[in-house]
């Protein structure tokens, strides 16, 4: 980085293009512009912020850039068992090492897209595809055989969608979604699973017996006790109205269809 610096500030030349210099480049800036220019930049950005509110340590102050690293020098990880086949990115430790930090996840809904829907509903890092990324990162980090019971971690995913918005609009293709799947299936095998997953894994046969009597069962969950016993025990909000039962189920329907072009 030295050598590149020496060699552009020698030939005139410009050390980014398009992105600006960022933390990345700017303690190379001196090399390239001279030292004479640094107190003008400085002027330059005391004018317009002096409080130096924003990018602080950029371009002004600048540090090297073997200081505030992702990655800290002592930084391993040990490969983990897993469910899904991670052939692609070479394993679920380097799929987690993709997140490059550009952030694009942390955008608002008016700047078009679909990643991320949490962030954009709670403007909260810890619910953007790199603040899960960060989690995820920080908790396979090592060889702590207890990395599929993180409480931290299951907090983290817990407002992901899994809408994969990420795999296609991100620009490093981190694919959260098949991340979380493995990480809660890992975390199935070691924790006992409460009655709202039994009631969903299940919901199509009680729905099944359910539609064999349409009018008692869309009768029974209007009731408040009944809204507030599914609230309790599955998880489902009292306010939200479910769908109702035909009197005739698609099946039967198709039968009489049958019959009657026949």
């Amino acid at each position: 980085a030295e050598e590149i610096a020496e060699l552009v500030g020698e030939f005139r030349g410009s050390l980014s293009g398009e992105h600006g210099d960022g933390r990345a480049r700017a303690p190379y800036i001196e090399k390239v512009l001279g030292k004479e220019m640094m107190p003008v930049l400085k002027q330059v950005k005391e004018i317009w912020d002096p409080n130096y509110i924003f990018n602080p340590g950029k371009i002004i102050n600048a540090k090297p850039i073997e200081e505030d690293l992702r990655f800290s020098p002592k930084y391993f990880s040990k490969p983990v068992d897993t469910e899904f086949n991670w052939r692609k990115e070479g394993s679920l430790n380097e799929a987690l090492e993709l997140c490059n930090g550009a952030g694009v996840c942390r955008k608002l809904s008016e700047s078009g897209g679909t990643m991320c829907p949490s962030y954009m509903a709670t403007n909260d890092e810890k619910d953007s595809t790199r603040g899960r990324a960060n989690v995820f990162r920080q908790v396979f980090e090592g060889d702590d055989p207890e990395q599929y019971k993180s409480d931290e971690l299951k907090e983290a995913l817990s407002l992901c969608l899994s809408c994969k918005a990420c795999k296609s609009e991100c620009p490093a293709n981190v694919d959260m979604a098949k991340m979380k799947s493995e990480f809660m299936n890992g975390w199935h095998k070691t924790q006992k699973r409460n009655f709202s997953d039994w009631f969903f894994v299940n919901s199509s046969k009680l729905y099944g017996l359910a539609s064999l009597f349409p009018a008692l069962a869309n009768q029974f969950s209007n009731l408040d006790l009944s809204k507030k016993m599914l609230e309790n025990i599955a998880g489902i909000s009292r306010n939200r109205t479910l769908p109702k039962f035909a009197k005739q189920t698609f099946k039967s329907w198709w039968k009489s269809y049958e019959c009657k072009e026949s």
